[in-house]
């Protein structure tokens, strides 16, 4: 399902996923034990920084927007 303007949310989410710091912040985070509830933003955003960081180029995969929608 489009939630509209989805093409823009691609783009910021993957500036994030290029700035190093933030990068490597997020996914030392997930390598922690305590990581937060699956229902929350934060940790849609772990999941989705895995799946890039783990991904080869040209290779499908899908996330679903909505789990960013507040």
């Amino acid at each position: 399902m489009n939630l509209g303007n989805t093409c823009y949310m691609n783009s910021f989410m993957q500036a994030l996923f290029m700035t190093k710091k933030l990068r490597s912040t997020i996914l030392d985070i997930r390598d922690e034990q305590s990581l937060p509830s699956s229902k929350t933003i934060f940790y849609a955003l772990i999941n989705l920084f895995t799946e890039m960081s783990t991904k080869s180029i040209g290779t499908d995969s899908e996330i679903i927007p909505d789990v960013f929608k507040i």
